[in-house]
């Protein structure tokens, strides 16, 4: 994991100021924002875009930040003046899929991201293939009340394929990967186990191990 920037930028009263924050991994900035999006103690605070954020009042930030200190620090160059644009560097570039709870998403091999999941339209059991590829719906079982949920490891997750007709569902087949079209067959996952409880074995087939699988990237 590397670290995972964000700028934030003051829209309230008074001056203008910029700053980034500055993250252990992109998954701790999600744990993150889960933090200040569902905690009324923390308002004011928005999420544009993973890497960019906007906040009316500093002191919130600050409290929001200190939340996950070790994790995470708020760097702000210059002074506490208003600041121009060429104050505030420019921060990696770090192609991202904004995992958000619903939408639709290939899940390729992380070592080896010529390979995705592909499901077989006969048996139903998912494939690895560097020829096809299919989509994938990832829904958080309980997403956040009225907001836009972001997901994170520690969601239970259900993984459907909304192209399949008829719809079919994730479901438990021994120890491989398969689906269903009945809806009583579904089970659900955590979010974290695209990193560490999938893995391909025999055929290729998608197997699910007890935390000893290869790391999966939803795109």
């Amino acid at each position: 994991m590397s670290i995972f920037y964000a700028y934030v930028e003051h829209v309230g009263h008074g001056y203008a100021w910029r700053a980034i924050l500055a993250f252990a991994s992109r998954s701790v900035a999600d744990e993150w924002w889960r933090v200040v999006s569902t905690d009324s103690q923390l308002p004011g605070i928005k999420r544009i875009t993973p890497q960019f954020y906007t906040t009316d009042d500093i002191e919130t930030l600050r409290a929001a930040v200190r939340r996950f200190l070790g994790r995470l620090f708020l760097t702000r160059p210059g002074n506490i003046s208003p600041l121009e644009e060429s104050d505030v560097p420019l921060i990696p570039s770090q192609p991202i899929t904004d995992y958000i709870s619903g939408n639709t998403f290939y899940i390729r091999c992380k070592i080896d991201p010529s390979k995705f999941w592909y499901l077989h339209p006969e048996h139903k059991n998912v494939l690895l293939s560097r020829e096809d590829r299919t989509l994938f719906r990832v829904s958080a079982v309980s997403p956040t009340d009225g907001r836009t949920t972001v997901l994170i490891d520690s969601d239970e997750v259900k993984i459907a394929c909304p192209d399949a007709a008829p719809h079919i569902y994730l479901k438990q087949n021994n120890d491989r990967l398969s689906f269903s079209t009945e809806k009583n067959d579904e089970v659900t996952v955590k979010f974290g186990s695209f990193k560490k409880t999938f893995k391909a074995a025999g055929m290729e087939l998608i197997r699910m191990a007890d935390g000893s699988g290869e790391e999966w990237e939803l795109v």
